[in-house]
């Protein structure tokens, strides 16, 4: 004599097999797929339901990591790259700062492909040589106006040991160039070269 759990299967999988009005189904939890084709009325097999219009997803190759599905028209979407407006992780980037000579020098650069805005979750500062007096800024314009100042620390020594700051912070480039603006000032004794690693996540 069949248990209830096998009578409830074998009535979905009738079910389902008798409507051809059912899209491919998988009885979770209970083993077996139950499989049917076709399309409800207006919404044929391969498409999304919508309040109005059904979406064709047919043509959609299987997505890779991160992508998103994006319409293309009012009827069809597409695995896509999530590209600008979506948050997305990057991974470290590495600024390579020319030498700066001591006493007081000054050194800016402008690392492209960045981020316009977000929040910069990871700084790792080296000097090369042994100066003790370094102080780093990040500025919000390539301008490097006082009052475009987003970030400050110094002075410290990152010769001995790295300089880090891991303490999430908000960042947002106001000329819009996807840009981090750096200016490192070496008030030691000794020029030096340094290199600056970021991580961040925004868009």
């Amino acid at each position: 004599m069949p248990t209830p759990l096998e009578t409830l299967k074998a009535a979905l999988k009738a079910l389902f097999e008798s409507n051809p009005a059912t899209r491919e189904v998988a009885a979770n939890g209970m083993g077996d797929a139950i499989s049917a084709h076709g399309g409800t009325a207006g919404f044929p097999a391969g498409s999304l339901m919508t309040t109005g219009a059904a979406v064709d997803v047919q043509a959609a190759a299987p997505p890779t990591i991160g992508q998103v599905l994006k319409a293309t028209d009012a009827t069809h979407a597409t695995w896509q790259d999530s590209g600008g407006g979506v948050v997305y992780k990057r991974g470290a980037s590495v600024v390579n700062v020319p030498s700066v000579s001591a006493g007081g020098g000054v050194q800016e650069v402008n690392v492209t492909t960045f981020v316009d805005e977000g929040t910069i979750l990871y700084l790792k500062l080296d000097a090369a040589a042994a100066t003790l007096q370094t102080r780093l800024q990040l500025y919000g314009k390539d301008t490097f106006l006082v009052a475009d100042l987003l970030y400050e620390a110094g002075l410290f020594d990152c010769n001995s040991s790295s300089y880090i700051d891991s303490v999430p912070f908000y960042w947002r480039d106001l000329d819009a160039s996807k840009e981090l603006h750096v200016k490192v000032i070496n008030w030691g004794n000794v020029a030096s070269t340094y290199t600056l690693e970021v991580v961040a996540m925004g868009a």
